[in-house]
């Protein structure tokens, strides 16, 4: 969300705006043709998954192993990811396989914060683990210290976290 406070992203923005593999989604629907269910089929997504959509869970990407019937999905295992994989390649990865349901019309859980977070990387030109570094977790070891220190207003060490005027925990 600091990204779309500073104006480097919407929420309606198409993903595929900053990962081209996500251009042109497929979705996996049961086949029922002839009346009787026969597998599965591939269908074009009636729109391409949104900023917002990978922040609601309603992207459509799916869990490894939710779809086993398509050849997309032994591909992907196949090219299972290794502790050197970074969330790129793993992202690039997701964008491969079929969507489990239509961009915004059903929310799951899965794998959407890998993308999120890919995003973060291509937005801000900075690797996810140090944007959280530098942009998130430095501000809060900031306020920690401040909230320590007597000279801030804080509870002083020592004195087991109790602000003046409120009763002890």
């Amino acid at each position: 969300m600091m990204l779309v406070e500073e104006g480097r992203l919407r929420l309606t923005d198409p993903v595929s705006r900053f990962s081209p593999e996500f251009k042109n989604p497929k979705v996996v629907v049961a086949d029922s043709s002839g009346g009787t269910f026969s597998g599965v089929k591939l269908v074009p997504a009636e729109r391409e998954i949104t900023v917002h959509d990978l922040m609601t869970f309603t992207s459509g990407v799916g869990n490894k192993g939710a779809v086993p019937l398509l050849s997309g999905q032994a591909k992907f295992d196949k090219g299972k990811s290794s502790p050197d994989e970074d969330i790129g390649a793993c992202s690039r990865r997701l964008a491969k396989l079929p969507l489990q349901f239509q961009p915004g019309t059903a929310w799951k859980y899965g794998t959407a914060g890998i993308i999120q977070g890919y995003l973060v990387e291509v937005v801000s030109g900075q690797r996810f683990d140090r944007f959280l570094a530098e942009r998130i977790f430095r501000n809060a070891r900031r306020c920690a210290a401040m909230a320590c220190s007597s000279k801030c207003g804080g509870p002083a060490l020592g004195t087991r976290g109790r602000w003046p005027g409120f009763p002890a925990i």
